[in-house]
Order: structure tokens, then C-alpha cells, then sequence
């Protein structure tokens, strides 16, 4: 996922003969002030460019860092000098990356560039070409989403590099042990999974990753940092398997993925019974068939789970190369060595298969090391291949399954099990290139390929092109970040590529299913496990340049995979969403006054005071540069962040405190993506004089806290809580504060187990609200003693348009009653001729629209 869109570098390169095009990102991906390539980026360009006779294609970002370096057909880049066409790979690869290290940020490649060893299985299916994949460390911690992927043709002459890299920076050093890093990422699992079996939930041993959001396409409303993160994989070894990072140096959990994307052939029947031991799923012996074994017969499930897996097994070989049982088959210590396992009627003993709806499974997965289908699933072939290919893009293109490249994950998925379906004739001819047909229709939202709006997913189908106003932004993450809904664009994509067809002003012809299939192998090999529908579309391109003179491709071939993707329009932006609300300002027809603001731009001690979980930071704000942020507790501890200033809230006019903020704070999300329990909160708290701090979460509000906080363990208590997906802003009624001094603070409540992220406040702002009638006096004070008193005050907070007509001044005790005017610039006046005994003085400030509160103070 790039970084951000650079536009001011198409004129510059193309005045250069070079192709480019802007890079683009999801809306709110962090990006950096657009950078323009350093000089020996564009020196290195330029020797690039004499080294071929034909125009290079280098994309770039807002970073100035090359995600593409493309060839034209037929004009590969030549090996550099002294490097034979007879070595090895990597030696080959290395040598072209190291010429072309300043394109994309490398100053080392020997140092920061680790190659990947290719997985068995993947046969010859590359044909004269050959693929190296490199890892991008930084001090040696891999890089999530940092990669390089090199094509060479047959002599070793550069084809393409894709991918991407973070740019060089400082690398803190954890303070978090990998064992504290399991145990937060475990505990965390298991409470988000109440229904598994906890003792069968087992985490794997964290491994040190290098985590850059912007890398991996994580929009700034998450607002994760960029440092180390402990990666491990919590599973069950079935329905059970989450990706958790913990940040090395808070213990917080930036992210957590469910990680289930819903030959030597066995098939197990676990018979609708609900499994809770701690043995496991994997499908062992006895099998209820496997390879040389007669159909089963009964359940049908066995059978064709075993058929439709042998179906898509034979597409792979027999169309790309990729022998299924190498690449995906798992030893399970059983002594028949390694198979391609297929587990049907799968019940894993929780709510998703409760006696209540009979032990049934509505869903089907691959989970890393099978495929699990519930009771029916395995009725449809193109399910089948679809889970099977979960598989394959795990051990090539690794597409994180979050955003954008969750969504090119599910699609790609939806692309082979489409093909394996047509190449075996079981497609509806009436209606091709719907995806699980033939499944439970009431248990799956089948997807149209062919026309991605009519796909029964709620609310509008699903997205045709990436400027669709269905594009979801899936602000609650429910979904990953829309990976099932918006996968609808390569999906259409991938139908136009084969058939052809009409759309958004393009007229394509269609290259045929098996040339598909050819091209996005090309493309699982290529891309990099962060890549967005940008570099989808570039690698589409790029890929299909590649395998011109190869199975059958053409230059025409490759000109209708360009008009495919700039019909779904692959280099745009999707449609921004709204995110958190905003709190309206002031009511209609009233005029605003400010009491107090403060956008954190010059931070003063004086006004503000920070506990230790509170810091002022420049990376994230609503408006200006500088925000203040707390860090979320992981203990039932907390230090706000304290207003020093008291406020003196007026009476006769509303007055609201309105302040900006962002929070992500822990909170357990089942897999249905619905919030069950919120465990930390956010709150405001007031207090009058000396007193005790008051939660104000009860009070009005507008966007206010309204989460109920059930803290583990401890009592509940309302606060603002969950993820608000970006900056919103709330607003407070102060009018139960009316005619007091109060003293404001926020603050985070943690408790004594899992830390996500934390809040951030911006453009705190006190002010009222008024209309005709001004607000009362401030300050009212009396002094002289006996018959004589003066008053004294301060103008009103909130004045009318019209000014102030003047005051009234009234001294009422045992002498009775006595008024003064006085006029509107006065601010004191004395009386005389008092008689002994107590008196209550009122100023009450006057205008055309009416009188406003009197202020009053007593002298004994």
C-alpha cells in the first residue's frame, strides 16, 4: 500500500521520455509532504533509461521511492557488467537491484534486502522467466509490507521490480520482551473468542517486525505509530486464527487480523460434532477418503470435497505449473507424510455452531494448514478452489488480509474459483461468473463478477470500479477494512480481462479464461503483501509486458488488460467517507464568544498540565501541526491531562465545552464484527472548588460519551470508548455549571489487561453562545463597611450585536430597596446613606433585546 499520491511528477518525467503515473492511496492513509526523488534517484533514472531503447515505467510516491520499474516488451534491462548470464538468481537480481538502489531508497542492498526462498510446489509455472522476492529489513527486523520483487527473463535481463519500501529512519530498540508480547497477544485472543476452547488457543513465538502503517495502507484515523512490533499468530489450528502486534516499547496491540479467509487428496468427516479439546483440527487418519480410495458414497460432502479439491489441484498443474500437494499439503506427524487435507462438516463448538442451529457451520475457511467446510459448502466447486487459493496467495504474494490488499486477496480467490469452475464445465451457462452458486443460497452472499453491483451484499452490492459510491471504507472494521466488499473491483476487472465487454467508456476484447488464469499467477507473484489497487493495477500491466512471447500472450493481449484496468480505474482514489461525527458549534441564530481556546500549537505549561501517560505530539492533529495524546493504559492506572485555567461559566447564554478528538481504546470485536464488550474508557471530568472530580459522561452532551465501560476486572461506568474512526469532535453543555468556577480534565481508564491505542484531543474550545439578552456581570464584588458600599464587576462575557444599553444596580436590605443606573461603560458605583444591617448587591447588564441575568453578591 503506497504511502500517498505524487502528481507533480508525471510533467517532470514525462518531459524525461518516461512513463509514469501518480501513486495513490485510500483516503486518511498517513501520507508525508510530497517529496520530490533525490538526485541520485533521477541520476540512476537516467542511466536506466540509456541502458534500453524503449520507455522505462517507474511509478513513485509521495516519498520520491520507485514502487514500479517496468520494461517495454521485448527491452529488458541488460545484466551489469561482470555479472554472467549463468549464475544464479539471487547473484543476477542483486546485481540489477543494486544499480537501481537509489529508485527506491536502498543504500545497502546487501544489508537491507534479504532474499526469500521460493516454496516447493511452484514447479516451473514461471516458464523462461525467473522470480526473486527480497524482504526489506531495517537494522536487521523485516519490514511488514517491505518488499521487492525481481522478474528476469531467461539470460537474466531485468523485466520488472516491484513492490515497496519504507523510507531510511531511526530504529528504536524494544522494551518489551517477547514473552510479555505472547502473553498480551493471547490473552487478548482468548477474551475476543469466548466461545473457543481457551486451553486449545496457543500462541506462536513473536517475532520482531519492523511496522510502518503507511506501508500496509492503515488510514491515519488508526493512528499507529511507526516502530517495532513483537508479530505472532494466535490460533487454534481451526476456526481460531488471529494476527496480533504488539508495539515493543508500550505493550499496546496496534493490530489484531482474523486471519481466516472465509495430488495427494484426504478428506476427514467430523460429523457436525463440536470439537473443544485441545488436540487440534487438523484432518488425520482415519480419513473418510483419500487418494486411491473409492467415493465414500455417504455423506456427499466427502465426496465432493475430495472431487472438487482433485479439480482445482488439475487446473493448477496442468495451467500454471503449481503442484497443490507440495506447495499446500501439510505433514501432521501421522506417518502418511504430506497431503492436501479437506475437513467437511466442521463444527468447531462455539456459537457458530451451537446445538441451537444443529450443530451447523454456515461458513467454509482455509486457516493455514486446510480447508474447513461446514455441512453444504462443499456443494459448490468455486468455493472449494476459492478456499484452496487462500492458500496459494499465502505462500506467494502473502497479501495482508486488511484494506486494500485483503480485498485483492478475497478477489483473487474469487478469480481461480471462477476459472476451476468454467475449465470443469459446472458453471450455470445462464448466468457465468457468479461466485457460490451452488451453495446454501441462504447461508452465503453470492458475488457477481460479471456485474459487481448485483452482489447480494448489503447494503448497495459491491463496487464495479474504485470511484463507485459503494466503495466501503468500513469505518468500523468490521470487515477488515472491506476486503469481501470491495473486492468487487478486481473481480470485474478480472471479468473484463477474459470475456470482454463494454464498460466506463471502454471496449474490450477479451484474451480467454486460461490466459487469465496465466496472467494473474503473473500477478500472485508479483505483488508485494501490502499492495494496493494502484500497484494491482500497475503489476497487471507489468506482468502481462513480461509474458509477451509466452503462452500465447501478445502485445494486443496486454492492451486489453489496460483497458480493463483503466476501466475499473485501479490508479483512483475511492470515494472518502464520513468517520466520526462532528459536534455542531453554536445554535441557530446566537453569536459566538470564546472563553477559552487552545489548538496545542504553542503548548503552554502554564495552562496545561500532562500526567505521564500524556504527551504533545506533531504528527496528528484535527487542525495546525500539534495535538495532545494519552497513551491507553494497560493496568488500572491513569494521569489525565489537566486544564489549569478554572473556567467561570456564565448564566443567560449557553456555554458548551467543544474539543476534537480520536481514540482507539480496547474493546472485544467478535467475528461477526460486532462490539461486545467495551474494557477502557475516555472520560471528562469536572470539579467545583476543592471537590471531588465528577465523571460528566451523564450530562448533555452532543457526540458524547456514551459507551458503557465494563472493565476487566472492575465495575461499570459510561465514557467514550471503542474506535471512533478518526477525528470527530463532542460537545459538553455547561449549563449545570452555570454561575460556578470549574476545573476541566480528561482522562483515560485502563484496566489491568489489554492496551490498544489511546486518545488524542485537539481545538479544546470554551465559548457561549447568545442571542439579544447579554450574560451576566462577572466578578461582582462589594467593599466599605456602614453606610456606605461600592460595587465593582466586569463586563458580561457574551454582549449583543447592539451593545449594552447600560446596567442596573440594586442594594436591597433593612433600609429597603435602592436602584442606580449606571451606563454602559461603567463598572462601579458606590452607595451612601445605607442603613446597619445585612444587604444583598445585584448588577443586572442591560440591552435592546432585554435585560440579562443579575449577578449578585451580600455583605454582612
Amino acid at each position: 500500500m503506497r504511502a500517498g499520491p505524487v502528481m507533480a511528477l508525471a510533467a517532470v518525467v514525462a518531459a524525461a521520455g518516461i512513463g509514469v503515473h501518480a501513486a495513490q492511496a485510500d483516503p486518511a492513509v498517513p501520507t508525508p509532504a510530497t517529496a520530490s526523488p533525490s538526485a541520485a534517484s533521477w541520476a540512476t533514472q537516467a542511466l536506466l533509461q540509456d541502458l534500453t531503447d524503449a520507455p522505462l515505467r517507474i511509478t513513485r510516491d509521495a516519498y520520491g521511492l520507485a514502487h514500479l520499474l517496468g520494461t517495454s516488451t521485448g527491452h529488458p534491462l541488460p545484466l551489469p557488467a561482470g555479472v554472467s548470464p549463468l549464475t544464479d538468481v539471487e547473484t543476477q537480481a542483486r546485481a540489477h537491484l543494486s544499480r537501481a538502489a537509489a529508485l527506491f531508497g536502498l543504500s545497502d542492498p546487501a544489508r537491507e534486502l534479504r532474499l526469500e526462498a521460493e516454496p516447493v510446489g511452484l514447479g516451473n509455472s514461471l516458464a523462461t522467466d525467473k522470480l526473486a522476492r527480497f524482504q526489506q529489513l531495517r537494522d536487521g527486523v523485516p519490514v511488514l509490507g517491505g518488499e521487492l520483487v525481481v522478474v528476469l527473463d531467461a539470460l537474466g535481463a531485468l523485466k520488472s521490480v516491484t513492490g515497496e519500501l519504507s523510507p531510511a529512519g531511526t530504529y528504536p530498540r524494544p522494551s518489551v520482551s517477547a514473552e510479555q508480547a505472547r502473553a498480551t497477544a493471547l490473552a487478548a485472543v482468548i477474551r475476543d473468542h469466548p466461545d473457543a476452547h481457551a486451553p486449545a488457543i496457543r500462541a506462536a513465538q513473536p517475532e520482531l517486525w519492523h511496522l510502518d502503517p503507511a506501508l500496509i495502507g492503515v488510514p491515519a484515523t488508526r493512528h499507529m505509530a511507526t516502530g517495532p512490533v513483537w508479530r505472532t499468530e494466535v490460533s487454534n489450528a481451526g476456526e481460531v486464527r488471529d494476527m496480533v502486534l504488539v508495539d515493543a516499547r508500550t505493550g499496546a496491540i496496534p493490530l489484531k487480523l482474523n486471519l481466516i479467509a472465509h495430488a495427494d487428496r484426504v478428506v476427514c468427516d467430523r460429523k457436525n460434532q463440536a470439537d473443544k479439546t485441545d488436540l487440534g483440527q487438523d484432518c488425520k487418519p482415519a480419513y473418510a477418503r483419500a487418494e486411491g480410495q473409492g467415493p465414500a458414497g455417504s455423506p456427499a460432502d466427502v465426496d465432493q470435497a475430495f472431487d472438487f479439491a482433485g479439480e482445482t489441484l488439475n487446473f493448477y498443474a496442468s495451467t500454471v505449473g503449481v503442484d497443490l500437494t507440495q506447495l499446500l499439503g501439510v505433514d501432521t506427524g501421522s506417518g502418511d507424510g504430506k497431503r492436501l487435507r479437506s475437513t467437511v462438516r466442521f463444527c468447531p463448538g462455539n456459537t457458530l455452531c451451537s446445538a441451537a442451529q444443529g450443530n451447523l457451520f454456515d461458513n467454509a475457511f482455509w486457516n493455514g494448514r486446510g480447508m474447513y467446510y461446514g455441512q453444504g459448502w462443499t456443494q459448490a466447486n468455486d468455493i472449494v478452489a476459492h478456499e484452496i487459493t487462500h492458500g496459494v496467495t499465502e505462500k506467494t504474494a502473502r497479501l495482508l488480509y486488511l484494506y486494500q490488499s485483503g480485498a485483492i486477496n478475497e478477489s483473487i480467490s474469487d478469480v481461480f474459483g471462477e476459472l476451476v469452475d468454467l475449465a470443469n464445465g459446472s458453471e450455470d451457462a445462464s448466468n457465468p461468473w457468479v461466485i457460490g452458486e451452488d451453495a446454501p443460497l441462504d447461508q452465503v452472499p453470492v458475488r457477481n463478477m460479471a456485474n459487481p453491483q448485483n452482489t447480494l451484499l448489503p447494503p448497495l452490492g459491491q463496487p464495479d470500479r474504485m470511484t463507485a459510491p459503494n466503495y466501503d471504507a468500513d469505518l468500523f472494521f468490521a470487515d477488515n477494512g472491506g476486503v469481501h466488499n470491495n473486492s468487487g473491483v478486481n473481480n470485474k476487472a478480472a471479468y473484463l480481462i477474459a470475456t470482454g465487454g463494454d464498460f466506463n467508456g471502454q471496449s474490450i476484447s477479451g484474451i480467454g479464461t486460461t490466459a487469465t488464469a496465466v496472467l494473474y499467477y503473473r500477478v500472485l507473484r508479483m505483488l508485494s503483501s501490502g499492495a494496493d489497487y494502484a500497484d494491482l493495477g500497475d503489476v497487471l500491466r507489468q506482468g502481462c509486458a513480461n509474458l509477451v512471447g509466452q503462452s500465447g500472450f501478445t502485445a494486443d493481449t496486454c492492451a486489453q488488460v489496460d483497458k480493463a484496468v483503466a476501466a475499473t480505474q485501479m490508479n483512483a482514489q475511492p470515494p472518502g467517507k464520513a468517520g466520526a461525527p462532528e459536534a455542531s458549534v453554536c445554535p441557530s441564530g446566537t453569536t459566538r464568544v470564546n472563553l477559552l481556546t487552545d489548538g496545542f500549537e504553542k503548548f503552554n505549561k502554564k495552562t496545561w498540565g500532562l500526567g505521564d501517560q500524556w504527551t504533545v505530539i506533531g504528527d496528528y492533529a484535527k487542525t495546525g501541526t500539534y495535538s495532545i495524546y494519552g497513551v491507553e493504559p494497560d493496568r488500572a492506572l491513569s494521569s489525565p491531562a489537566t486544564l489549569k485555567s478554572k473556567i467561570t461559566v456564565p448564566r443567560g447564554v449557553g456555554t458548551f465545552l467543544r474539543f476534537a478528538h480520536q481514540y482507539r481504546l480496547d474493546h472485544g470485536l467478535l467475528e461477526t464484527g460486532v462490539v461486545d464488550r467495551y474494557y477502557d474508557g475516555a472520560v471528562l471530568e469536572y470539579r467545583i472548588g476543592t471537590g471531588p472530580w465528577t465523571n460528566a459522561s451523564d450530562k448533555k452532551w452532543e457526540n458524547g460519551p456514551s459507551r458503557n465501560i465494563q472493565p476487566d476486572p472492575g465495575g461499570k461506568y459510561k465514557a467514550f470508548g471503542g474506535d471512533s474512526k478518526g477525528y470527530g469532535s463532542s460537545k459538553l453543555d455547561l449549563g449545570f455549571l452555570a454561575g460556578k468556577k470549574a476545573e476541566f480534565r480528561w482522562r483515560i481508564v485502563g484496566d489491568r489487561a489489554v492496551a490498544f491505542d489511546g486518545w488524542t484531543v485537539d481545538d479544546v474550545a470554551f465559548y457561549a453562545c447568545g442571542r439579544g439578552k447579554p450574560s451576566d456581570a462577572r466578578g461582582v464584588k462589594v467593599s466599605g463597611k456602614g453606610s456606605s458600599a461600592t460595587v465593582k464587576w466586569s463586563r458580561p462575557v457574551y454582549i449583543p450585536a447592539g451593545g449594552l444599553t447600560g446596567y442596573s444596580v440594586t442594594a436591597k436590605g433593612a433600609g429597603g430597596k435602592v436602584t442606580k443606573k449606571v451606563s454602559a461603560k461603567g463598572k462601579s458605583v458606590k452607595f451612601t446613606g445605607l442603613k446597619s444591617g445585612a444587604y444583598t448587591f445585584t448588577v443586572t447588564p442591560k440591552a435592546k433585546g432585554g435585560n440579562g441575568p443579575g449577578a449578585s453578591v451580600k455583605r454582612k
